[in-house]
């Protein structure tokens, strides 16, 4: 098998330039200090021998009669609005719930529409750079419009509510999310003739699609802070959405890294409060994490500077507090039956927390 694999690396090309794998070379994040650059380049090493392990695996999973690379997990509406829509590529990823994929196109608005209300999708977390090339999303600016095509409507109508698109909340999404952040309520139908149609394809009066609309504008070619991903972790955790409803994560065509950044940084997270990182080291949890999510969606889309900014997300996570029932749950023995609670404290968590 050593001599397969190395072979198999050798005899493979070198992935072009912006492919999934390729590593391409990004700046530090923004809004470092000096000493935090300094912090964040000394894990370079170490994210180096993650990438490397990363891109083996890789290897192997495309490799024929081997593990076989998953198909993209298309996201096509049922044909239960009577019209042939576009698929849009999406990941659904089984540990978070979460669709993984591009922001949707103008001319996708209709299968967009139409895979809001067939998933419940009530949150978009966009994450593409401010001013990207390439056509715009269907969901840009949130403003109402409509997209008319094969005798559907598609509407995305923004609504007004407190707490959304007023000078206040949008000054804190800035100042939480950075420059050009913003939140918006968008209600989202599909119609033919004058009549909405629900998530079963019938006519349905007043069926809409209530979808919370996270801008958070990244800079091209920068891979995500630590405390960015923090603030973003800590938002979207705290605010949950409802049991069957479901969260997108939308990056532009020629970023797909920061989507997947995101997504390992959700699952990292969510380990923490649970306890689950108590005895694996950031090494093992970014490998361990990582490793998942190219299972899940293809193989890896990180390159090396995402991975440094995970090992120091890791770090920066360590005074987030955990759920006590989680941490009773991790280091409980194998064998131990859970016990009835008690008014107990915990004991403090090891040194590294």
């Amino acid at each position: 098998m050593k001599m397969f694999l190395s072979s198999l690396l050798r005899s493979r090309p070198a992935p072009p330039a912006g492919s999934p794998i390729a590593g391409t070379p990004l700046k530090p994040p923004p809004g470092f200090s000096r000493a935090e650059a300094q912090a964040w380049q000394a894990l370079s090493g170490k994210a180096a021998a993650l990438h490397e392990s990363l891109r083996v695996a890789s290897a192997i999973q495309l490799a024929p009669g081997l593990i076989n690379r998953p198909n993209q997990n298309l996201l096509p509406p049922s044909n239960a609005f009577g019209t042939a829509l576009r698929p849009l590529p999406a990941h659904r990823m089984p540990d978070t719930g979460n669709l993984l994929m591009l922001a949707p196109t103008r001319s996708e608005a209709q299968s967009w529409a139409a895979a809001c209300l067939e998933q419940h999708v009530a949150r978009v977390v966009d994450l593409r750079p401010a001013g990207s090339a390439g056509e715009p999303s269907c969901m840009d600016g949130g403003k109402t419009h409509q997209d008319h095509r094969g005798g559907l409507a598609a509407r995305f109508r923004a609504i007004n509510l407190r707490g959304f698109r007023s000078r206040k909340p949008a000054a804190a999404a800035e100042k939480t999310f950075g420059a050009h952040a913003s939140k918006t309520l968008i209600g989202v139908t599909l119609s033919r003739g004058g009549r909405t149609l629900g998530a079963s394809g019938q006519p349905s009066e007043g069926a809409e699609q209530l979808v919370e609309w996270l801008r958070v504008p990244i800079k091209q070619g920068e891979a995500l802070s630590p405390a960015l991903l923090k603030r973003l972790c800590g938002h979207l955790t705290t605010h949950k959405l409802e049991p069957g409803q479901r969260q997108a994560i939308q990056t532009a065509a020629d970023d797909r890294r920061a989507g997947a950044t995101l997504e390992a940084a959700l699952m990292l997270y969510a380990a923490h409060r649970e306890g689950q990182l108590l005895e694996r080291t950031p090494e093992e949890a970014v490998q361990a994490t990582c490793a998942r999510i190219s299972l899940q969606s293809g193989p890896t889309q990180l390159g090396t500077e995402d991975l440094m900014t995970l090992l120091a997300f890791v770090q920066d996570i360590k005074d987030v507090p955990l759920n006590p029932e989680g941490v009773r749950t991790a280091l409980r023995p194998r064998g131990i039956e859970p016990q009835a609670p008690t008014s107990e404290a915990l004991p403090p968590p090891p040194d590294w927390l």
